[in-house]
């Protein structure tokens, strides 16, 4: 078993130290400057530096993480968990209230809002409407 895995771990080093480029890369590295279209296997250079400081921000987080007690953080997203339970009963309640909000919208954007020189003089249109009524 330790023979087996020996060779799967020299191969491994193998794809990754001379079949990706990486002795190439290290000796442009060492002697001269590396230019922005410097690739390592199929991604260049920048974006590795990416990965890696993305890497390094997920390292600290974890070791703030771990300063932190867990049950403190377990407290905290029990009390998240139940607070969100609260809004989605309160959102299904005013689903009626949501509803007829929705049409007023539809209503308006259809009508009102779509043409809106329609709307014009309306309520001088209204007026005359109840003088000649009387």
């Amino acid at each position: 078993m330790r023979r087996l895995l020996l060779i799967l771990t020299l191969m491994v080093l193998y794809v990754l130290i001379v079949r990706s480029g990486l002795i190439e890369l290290v000796s442009k590295w060492l002697y001269g400057p590396l230019g922005s279209s410097t690739t390592w296997g199929p991604s260049p250079l920048s974006w590795w530096g990416r990965i890696g400081k993305y890497l390094q921000f997920l390292g600290g987080l974890v070791a703030l993480l771990d300063l932190v007690d867990p049950e403190k953080i377990r407290a905290s997203a029990l009390r998240a968990s139940i607070q969100a339970g609260e809004l989605r009963k309160t959102l299904q309640a005013s689903s009626y209230l949501s509803d007829l909000l929705r049409l007023e919208r539809v209503v308006l954007t259809r009508t009102i809002l779509s043409n809106p020189t329609d709307w014009r003089g309306w309520a001088d249109r209204a007026e005359q409407d109840k003088e000649a009524e009387r």
